[in-house]
């Protein structure tokens, strides 16, 4: 809670108040001094013998200072800040000596177009909040474009059909030595109806192969008398196979030919260390396992001959958690572990073993990272579906095979494994993510099925005599049966499980009007693309040159509402960065992002170019070189979301995302463009149109440069439609015409930029000499000499007076420029920490956002401190 102290808002004539009174600040001993100046000169104490006394501007100065004579032995110069300064020259007072200091001290300052937000923590949800990972994860989901697409629809060659010769099928599963278990249940890797029943352990043991689809038996494999873990049964119950030897590092899988009854090859796996984590076989001809050596990969071999044909490598960060293969047997989609952690999904070509094309997931603001439970393809080969887990919510994507884009999604409050299976999920096995054929209805962990009419769980397969399922064993056979695994004693069975649809129905009437979605934003995807090549070919140096004083009052454009509070209907999260448009219809625009550091990436008030390097270093991802961006999306790298706001509604208009992660350092006056910064290395500038986020131009303008700080752009603003000013770290500050990216003006060993009111000038200090050029031109239109180290800067709103803070022997003196005349006014110290400074009223500027000072009293008249 803030409170405000008055701070003598006026000078008395009779006597003298301690304007001091009021601070709470670690450097009072110093601004104490200094305010005892202040007050003794506004009192007229002659006695002091600091200045004449009467307390004009015109005469403060501090006095009975020695004079500095030089190696020559003549007297320096002396500064404004040292002697009375000369009013209405438009020179601003005697000229300084030349700084010894560093040439270029403070370059690293804001425009002050954007508001960072530095207290990250503060506006952040609590970590791991499940009512907001819900509402967040509610969200429409980015269409990311797919990475290397050249995936095609693979349809399988004989779509299955559910017509059995039994209306009521119910297939026995043959018993053996032991009691029926998991693996006595072998189902086919892509939806075609086909399963082997049975065991093969002992010699009098047998194991049936069926097609559910028609209720046919296509084949019994009798005598194998082999112990086998890990099955795999071929989409037309041609082949079978299942590792035969060793526990733990497993060695032989056997292949058997299941119409002629007999052994057909054993495939070893070489090395000592081999881990097998399963096997499958998509289509007749081949057998793929996932095996691990240090890295995960997937092994292929041709059936029936069992040569090997060339592995796929998943690396350090592939997974075989979660594969799918296309119905016909040409894809294999796996989860892998990207940069930065994220998981991405690869869909190898198994002919070639190239990657078809990586789809990444939709990136949402919750603080941590999504993962994949499961993957599966639609029956006809036209879809993709991954189910993932966040901290206690799930989400589904749905992808087309077509582009790679993402063309569904569901959120659930629960974690799906958990609503599927109740208590102790974590204990428990099912098929994650299974089509029912149609592509409506999605079947998860086995035991929820999910509606993408109403994107929610509509039933839940009933227990009974089926709670004591084995996993892998409830299957779509069409839209309204599904195969179940029910027990009698040792005795299993296979049946057809009709769905009750009219059950079914109301269940999902009644899901549609309880989570009716709430409406969300529009939203647009944003890609950078390459950057442009900066044209330097006709730009203008400015430098130290005699000019006739020619400024002018440049007033900020008259605001199209009055102020007010507005709460915004944002997303719970955090933001980074808000600006906002001066012109037209009220918007602002704020931007999130997932990633997570302690300050702003963009200057608030002074802040040393290694400084503000070291802050955007931390944690980043970086572009290229050359400025180009890795692979977009959210698998990748973090990202930021841009929200625009209508201002007389406080509702989200449009929500712009990137592909990549950024900083909003500008917003257009009219509020139609906005201006991104990457902030690593390569210092790349990118615009954009606000209603639809098309990339208007990109590029990176110091680029050239070797260094790290002369590459970095330390902030840039947009002072009208067409024009961008940037500043460098080393202090080279250039206007560029946009979307040509046409440098028009450059100066250097530049500090303090700051654009007039209404963005007609930009002025800057060279440690010594304040100077004013035109933007829109390019000419050098005023300069204010003796200015000292320039600290800060200020335009009234008004366009009339440009307001200056610099150091000088250890200390901070304000003083303000007349921009129609030249004038300037005699400098008096003031209490200065960070070089925030603002203009409030006609008389008033806020310093460090917490001292008001009265300019004509030149007293602090207001402290506001956080209770």
């Amino acid at each position: 809670m803030a409170s405000s102290k008055e701070s003598n808002g006026r000078v008395p004539r009779g006597g003298c108040d301690d304007a001091t009174a009021s601070w709470r600040s670690p450097y009072v001993w110093t601004t104490t001094a200094l305010f005892g100046l202040l007050a003794i000169s506004g009192c007229g104490n002659g006695n002091s013998g600091n200045g004449t006394g009467n307390g004009e501007a015109d005469e403060f100065a501090p006095g009975n200072q020695a004079v500095d004579l030089g190696a020559s032995g003549r007297a320096k110069p002396p500064s404004r800040f040292d002697l009375p300064v000369q009013t209405g020259s438009g020179k601003g007072g005697a000229s300084a000596p030349v700084p010894t200091g560093p040439k270029n001290p403070s370059a690293g300052t804001g425009f002050g177009a954007v508001i960072g937000v530095t207290d990250y923590w503060k506006n952040q949800r609590k970590p791991r909040d499940e009512g907001s990972e819900f509402e967040t994860l509610s969200e429409e989901p980015d269409s990311i474009p797919p990475f290397n697409w050249s995936v095609e629809i693979d349809t399988p060659d004989e779509p299955p059909v559910f017509a059995p010769v039994k209306k009521n099928q119910r297939i026995q599963v043959p018993t053996g030595a032991a009691r029926t278990s998991a693996n006595d249940i072998v189902f086919a890797n892509v939806p075609t109806g086909v399963v082997a029943l049975g065991q093969n352990a002992t010699k009098k043991d047998k194991r049936e192969v069926w097609d559910l689809m028609k209720g046919e038996k296509i084949g019994t494999i009798r005598e194998l008398g082999a112990t086998t873990i890990m099955h795999a049964i071929s989409p037309d119950g041609h082949y079978f196979a299942g590792v035969t030897k060793g526990r733990g590092f497993d060695k032989t899988i056997g292949i058997w030919d299941v119409l002629e009854n007999q052994p057909v090859v054993n495939i070893t796996l070489e090395g000592n260390m081999v881990h097998l984590f399963g096997i499958a076989m998509p289509r007749p001809d081949l057998l793929v396992a996932g095996t691990t050596f240090g890295k995960n990969r997937h092994q292929i071999w041709e059936i029936p001959s069992g040569q090997p044909i060339q592995d796929i490598d998943l690396g350090w960060g592939g997974s075989y958690s979660a594969p799918a293969f296309s119905p016909g047997g040409k894809y294999l989609a796996v989860s892998r572990r990207g940069d930065h952690r994220h998981e991405v999904i690869t869909i190898y070509d198994l002919d070639s073993v190239f990657p078809a094309g990586e789809l990444s997931l939709p990136d949402y603001d919750i603080g941590w990272k999504l993962s994949i439970t499961g993957l599966t393809f639609s029956p006809d080969g036209k879809e993709l579906a991954a189910s993932l887990d966040g901290w206690s919510c799930s989400k589904l994507i749905v992808w087309s095979m077509d582009d790679g884009s993402i063309v569904d999604h569901m959120t659930f409050k629960k974690k799906l494994k958990d609503d599927a299976l109740g208590d102790h999920s974590f204990a428990k096995t099912a098929a994650p993510l299974t089509f029912f054929p149609g592509n409506q209805r999605l079947l998860a962990f086995e035991t929820l099925i999910l509606d993408r009419d109403v994107d929610a769980a509509v039933w839940k397969l009933p227990g009974g005599d089926l709670r004591n399922n084995f996993p892998g064993t409830r299957w779509p056979l069409d839209e309204s049966h599904v195969s179940v695994l029910t027990s009698a004693g040792r005795k299993g069975f296979i049946n057809a499980y009709k769905l009750d649809e009219k059950k079914v129905e109301d269940s999902k009437k009644r899901v549609e009007k309880l989570i009716a979605r709430k409406p969300s934003a529009p939203s647009a995807l944003v890609q950078p693309g390459m950057p442009g090549t900066p044209d330097w070919g006709s730009v203008s140096y400015v430098g130290p040159a005699d000019v006739k004083w020619s400024v002018s009052g440049d007033p900020s454009p008259a605001p199209t509402t009055g102020a007010r509070n507005i709460q915004l209907d944002r997303p719970k999260g955090s933001f980074h960065e808000v600006g906002f448009s001066k012109t037209g219809s009220p918007k602002a625009l704020v931007a999130r992002s997932g990633a997570r550091f302690w300050g702003s990436r963009i200057p608030n008030g002074n802040q040393r170019p290694d400084a503000l390097l070291r802050a955007r270093s931390a944690g980043r991802s970086k572009a290229g070189a050359d400025g180009g961006f890795a692979s977009a999306g959210a698998g990748s790298r973090p990202r930021t979301w841009i929200d625009v706001y209508d201002l007389n509604s406080g509702k989200r208009s449009f929500v712009l995302k990137l592909t990549y992660e950024g900083d909003l350092v500008s917003v257009s006056p009219d509020g139609s463009k906005f201006l991104v910064l990457d902030t690593s290395d390569a210092g790349r500038l990118d615009l954009y149109q606000t209603e639809d986020g098309q990339h208007l131009a990109g590029w990176q303008p110091y680029g050239k440069e070797v260094a790290k700080e002369s590459r970095m752009v330390v902030s840039a603003t947009m002072s009208d439609e067409t024009h961008v000013v940037t500043l460098s770290g080393s202090g080279q500050v250039v206007v560029w015409q946009v979307p040509e990216m046409k440098a028009l003006v450059s100066a250097s060993n530049a500090s303090q930029p700051a654009l007039s009111a209404g963005g007609k000038y930009l002025s800057y200090s060279d440690g010594r000499t304040y100077y004013f050029v035109e933007v829109a031109t390019g000419g050098l239109v005023g300069k204010v000499p003796d200015v000292g180290d320039v600290q800060s800067a200020a335009y009234h709103p008004n366009g009339m007076r440009l307001a200056l803070i610099s150091s000088h022997n250890g200390g901070y003196y304000l003083f303000t420029v007349d921009l129609p005349t030249g004038t300037v006014s005699a400098p008096f110290p003031v209490p200065v920490v960070s070089g925030f400074l603002r203009w409030f009223g006609e008389r008033y500027v806020l310093l460090d956002n917490r001292k008001l000072v009265d300019v004509e009293q030149k007293v602090v008249a207001w402290t506001y401190e956080l209770a």
